[in-house]
């Protein structure tokens, strides 16, 4: 069989590298080992950027889940696929999870009109973005609050709306 790993090695000069390592036994007709063929690579670079973008994939999360506003993501259908804890406590719900998932399944939404809502996919359908549009929202519980939301509509390479996604505030 082969043998693979990845490793850290330090250099003569003292730097630490990592190196990725495949190794196999090459036997002899009796089947006895004779030869060990070993390649190693230096993989410090990606290893490196690997570690880039775990980091910024932590704070960029860390932005999702601490931001005091509600950042949202809706499906083409313009159902909720997302929202973070910030948005979720607004909503009145216990958990981004639970909005979501709560939301998407009863195919329940935030607006207080349904004109309201539909109006504000067309304009984002239409422009592409919406800015600090004020809107009346209810909580969970029905408790009435106005938002302010700014959203953009993601489209694909031919055009095609793939996604929505924005911020909102409470601004009553």
């Amino acid at each position: 069989g082969v043998y693979s790993a990845t490793r850290q090695f330090v250099r003569k000069d003292g730097k630490t590298i990592w190196t990725a390592i495949s190794a196999a036994c090459i036997r002899d007709q009796a089947g006895k080992p004779s030869m060990l063929c070993c390649v190693m690579e230096d993989i410090s670079e990606k290893k490196a950027a690997e570690e880039a973008i775990q980091q910024a994939e932590r704070e960029y999360r860390s932005i999702f889940e601490e931001a005091p506003e509600g950042i949202f993501k809706l499906g083409a259908d313009s159902r909720l696929l997302s929202i973070s804890p910030g948005g979720a406590r607004m909503l009145g719900y216990d958990s981004s999870e639970e909005a979501a998932h709560t939301m998407r399944e009863r195919s329940l939404h935030c607006w207080v009109s349904g004109e309201e809502r539909k109006a504000f996919i067309e304009r984002l359908e239409r422009e592409d973005q919406v800015q600090d549009l004020e809107c009346a929202w209810r909580q969970r519980d029905g408790t009435p609050f106005f938002a302010s939301v700014t959203a953009r509509r993601i489209s694909d390479e031919k055009g095609r709306t793939t996604y929505y996604q924005g911020f909102f505030q409470d601004i009553t």
